[in-house]
């Protein structure tokens, strides 16, 4: 499963490189790719409770990418993309099984100032929240290393 988590951790990095790229198709593109890792992922490996919070991070995280999917432009998926991040995180916090370092990282301004968290291989910021715009706005908030 280490694997499987390591591939959907990919999926997920590549959606939000596709976000701070403005690239509305390759965002589809990448969202529709993370869908298919979480659907294919196994959880047979996992018992009792655990595995049933992964399943319910899973379903919700299923949910919004199917969400995200349906969206008409850039602004909409950027808005999606912090609920998916922030389920993303849970995932990721309770498998506790992804062979990377990631940092995640907060920028105060996305989203009219509410703020909003997404996960990185680099330290360095690319906000998926602004693109071009405020590229490096944002801060690292907290790093894990998975083994």
């Amino acid at each position: 499963m280490k694997l499987q988590v390591s591939a959907l951790t990919l999926n997920y990095l590549e959606l939000k490189d596709q976000l701070v790229a403005s690239n509305f198709v390759g965002t589809q593109t990448a969202a529709k790719n993370l869908l298919k890792g979480v659907e294919g992922l196994n959880l047979k490996s996992v018992s009792g409770s655990k595995r049933e919070v992964l399943e319910n991070s899973l379903l919700q995280l299923l949910n919004s990418l199917t969400v995200f999917d349906a969206a008409t432009d850039i602004k909409k998926q950027r808005a999606l993309f912090k609920t998916i991040s922030e389920q993303y995180a849970a995932f990721i916090k309770e498998s506790g099984m992804s062979e990377m370092k990631l940092y995640q990282q907060y920028c105060p301004m996305a989203l009219n100032n509410v703020g909003a968290y997404w996960f990185s291989k680099d330290s360095l910021i690319r906000n998926p929240y602004f693109g071009d715009e405020m590229l490096e706005c944002g801060e690292v908030s907290a790093t894990y290393e998975f083994k």
